[in-house]
């Protein structure tokens, strides 16, 4: 047992011993020591005829690998005494320092060492949780990840769905928006043209984001006959006129109404515009829509098909009355005339 505890020690200090022959090898001793939550270690001292010899017992179970098997501390002592006897070692084949070690050395050495062990396996037994609890907290944390993941799972369908649903308004979106600007984009120039029945107006429609028009601004610019370009808000009162009449006729072409209502579009027009506006209603209305044009200038409703005329009478209280005259019948100059007695 001396031998052995002296092996270990020089184990513990990575120290080489000089085996002779295939005696045996530092590699065949094993000082793996595992000890349960309760296991203690006791460590006790006996001299005897002026030499120390230590003693450590645990209660534990401590392994001595001999190459073929494993011994456990708990086995037949005779068995160890067996393992020691077959290490024989050649002490000329040390080195010179070592020769010089005294036993007292190598025992307050062994003692050292084997009180670090057990310390160490003290501060590991408190600091370690228990078997049981680890279980449970594995078992809880398995729990816990398999609910957040499914419930991950779950919410990135949503999003994929939602995402999936979102790209489908957005294309909806933009080929509705895409298919009336380009309708309107394609018409507008010849409504301008018809409208100040001039070939050389030009009106045009410009996307200013042409990724996805609807999030930005369309810039919506006319030359009017004879002028140079200018921005839309410098041009004059019956320009800005004409041009909103002919993007209100533009969009009115993309989904046709039955019938147009129109307050006093003729207010800011000079007579030649006017002429021109109402030539060009007179026209379409002829064909594509009904027209309803409320005017107070005798140049724009003396070009109209029928005058419903709206007038007060006195009494007690005032009432409206309306007359109607249906202007068919007459020529054009006749309603001029007409209309101006």
């Amino acid at each position: 047992m001396f031998l052995n505890n002296r092996l270990k020690v020089l184990s513990l200090n990575e120290i080489s011993l000089p085996f002779r022959g295939n005696a045996g090898s530092m590699a065949a001793i094993s000082l793996a020591e595992t000890s349960s939550s309760d296991d203690t270690s006791v460590v006790s001292t006996q001299t005897q005829n002026n030499s120390t010899t230590t003693t450590t017992t645990t209660t534990d179970s401590s392994t001595i690998s001999n190459g073929d098997g494993t011994l456990t501390s708990q086995q037949d002592t005779k068995q160890i005494y067996n393992l020691e006897d077959r290490f024989e070692l050649n002490y000329k084949r040390l080195r010179d320092d070592l020769k010089k070690i005294s036993y007292e050395q190598v025992d307050k050495e062994e003692k050292l060492l084997i009180k670090q062990m057990s310390d160490i396996e003290i501060q590991l037994q408190k600091h370690l949780p228990q078997t049981s609890t680890i279980d449970a907290r594995s078992r809880e944390v398995k729990t816990t990840f398999e609910l957040t993941n499914a419930e991950f799972e779950r919410a990135r369908n949503a999003a994929k769905r939602a995402r999936q649903n979102f790209e489908k308004v957005k294309k909806e979106r933009y080929d509705r928006f895409n298919a009336l600007y380009e309708h309107v984009s394609s018409c507008i120039d010849d409504i301008y043209k018809s409208l100040t029945n001039s070939q050389a107006a030009v009106a045009c429609l410009t996307a200013e984001d042409a990724e996805e028009p609807y999030r930005a601004g369309i810039t919506y610019n006319c030359v009017a006959p004879g002028k140079r370009f200018q921005a839309m808000e410098n041009l004059s009162g019956g320009e800005k006129t004409v041009a909103a009449i002919c993007l209100l006729f533009a969009l009115r072409s993309f989904k046709p109404a039955p019938f147009f209502l129109l307050d006093e579009v003729d207010a800011a027009l000079d007579n030649t515009n006017i002429g021109k506006v109402a030539d060009f209603i007179r026209e379409q209305s002829a064909s594509e829509f009904q027209c309803i044009v409320i005017s107070l200038k005798e140049q724009f409703f003396s070009r109209a098909d029928a005058l419903v005329g709206i007038y007060p009478e006195p009494g007690d209280c005032i009432t409206s009355h309306c007359l109607t005259l249906d202007l068919n019948q007459f020529d054009e100059r006749e309603n001029i005339a007409n209309t101006r007695s």
